[in-house]
Order: structure tokens, then C-alpha cells, then sequence
């Protein structure tokens, strides 16, 4: 993974967000700003990620994170649920016969044209 840190000035945000607008051209964007603890960005820590195509209950998601947990698929199956508790997950490969089932703070690694399935088991 390319990855370049440049310290946090107007010119150098300015710069950040127009090779930015030209990754995402490429389906790839800028990722992982760093903050001090007064909030205020001190550098860039620029890494260029691929954003990748997944897809949740038959709807086409772009993602550009490596790994997504339990809670990130049901929130993006669902978008305005506040409880992630009492859905199944599962997910596979498409083309292939592994895949698998998530529970509340597991993890998956993502790899292009996952599917997963997001669905309600406990409507006590």
C-alpha cells in the first residue's frame, strides 16, 4: 500500500482534496487523517485504497475499507437502525463455496464482489 504523510496547512488541504477528486475518478480516494487531541488536523497520513464492490441483501455497496465488522454490514443493510442486535449475517464469495456467518463484534475481510446477507432473527 502507497502511503505519503504531508503536514497540515490551507495549501497542502487544498491539494489533498483536488488529487482526491481525480482518484476517485480511478475508484480509489485518500484515507486516515490524522488528529491531535484538540481535534485540529496536524498531518496526512495518505493511504490510496481501491474502493471495492459488495453486495448487501441484492443492493451494490462501494466500500473502500479492508474489513467491515457486523455492526457496519447491518447499519448499511439498514440505514437508519440504531440496535444491530437480533439480525443474522452471513456472506460468501461469489463464484466460490467458502463464505461464513458474523455475530455482533466479529470482523470480515473484504474482498471485491462479497455478498452478504442482512437479516432480522429477533423481533421480541
Amino acid at each position: 500500500m502507497n502511503t505519503l504523510t504531508i503536514n497540515y496547512d490551507d495549501s497542502s488541504l487544498y491539494i489533498i482534496e483536488k488529487v482526491n477528486d481525480l482518484l476517485k475518478n480511478y475508484g480509489m480516494k485518500f484515507v486516515d487523517d490524522n488528529v491531535n487531541a484538540d481535534g485540529e488536523y496536524v498531518n496526512y497520513t495518505l493511504q490510496i485504497k481501491q474502493e471495492k464492490n459488495i453486495y448487501i441483501n441484492a443492493s451494490l455497496q462501494l466500500v473502500y475499507e479492508d474489513s467491515l465488522s457486523y455492526d457496519e454490514i447491518v447499519r448499511l443493510a439498514y440505514k437508519d437502525i440504531k440496535d444491530t442486535s437480533g439480525f443474522t449475517v452471513v456472506y460468501s464469495q461469489r463464484g466460490e463455496d467458502n463464505g461464513g456467518s458474523l455475530i455482533p463484534g466479529q470482523f470480515v475481510e473484504i474482498q471485491n464482489n462479497m455478498i452478504f446477507s442482512a437479516f432480522i432473527t429477533n423481533l421480541a
